[in-house]
């Protein structure tokens, strides 16, 4: 059953919590630190680079447990009819980490790194993230709103 595949979607444990708050701080720094960058004012590359690092820790955990892949496949099971949907999510997110987590990596042979385009790269990650976000919301609000209806099941306990 989705519940007790997911059970920190409900009656959230302190460490996802607190997980989900860090991730949220260091989204919001991270935001200042590229608005600098964006206005190439000192330091805020080291400080952008130091904080996009910390940001692809703190997603890969955060991914890791509120968006598993038992987390779709029991959406997929439940209610078949958003399957396709589950699974897109599902790829998003792991593309979501191998953007963000190379995101902060020199290009190859370039001596200096252009920050606006550095800024630039990462207002579009940031926005990749809030639509995938956007996204989860409402598969998971579809998700309760059909359980119980056709083609949606719930397994009996």
């Amino acid at each position: 059953m989705f519940h007790e595949t997911n059970p920190t979607l409900f009656g959230r444990p302190d460490s996802v919590l607190t997980g989900t708050r860090a991730l949220q701080s260091t989204l919001s720094e991270l935001r200042a630190a590229n608005t600098c960058l964006a206005h190439n004012l000192p330091d805020a590359f080291f400080a952008t680079r130091r904080l996009l690092s910390d940001f692809s820790t703190q997603l890969s955990g955060y991914f890791d447990v509120s968006e598993s892949a038992r987390h779709f496949n029991a959406i997929a099971r439940e209610c078949p009819s958003l399957e396709h949907r589950a699974r897109v999510l599902e790829r998003a997110h792991r593309l979501l980490k191998r953007s963000f987590a190379t995101a902060g990596e020199p290009a190859l042979r370039r001596e200096k790194v252009c920050t606006l385009a550095f800024s630039a790269r990462i207002d579009g990650l940031l926005e990749d993230f809030e639509e995938h976000e956007h996204a989860e919301r409402e598969l998971l609000q579809d998700f309760f709103n059909r359980i119980g209806e056709a083609p949606c099941h719930v397994a009996e306990t």
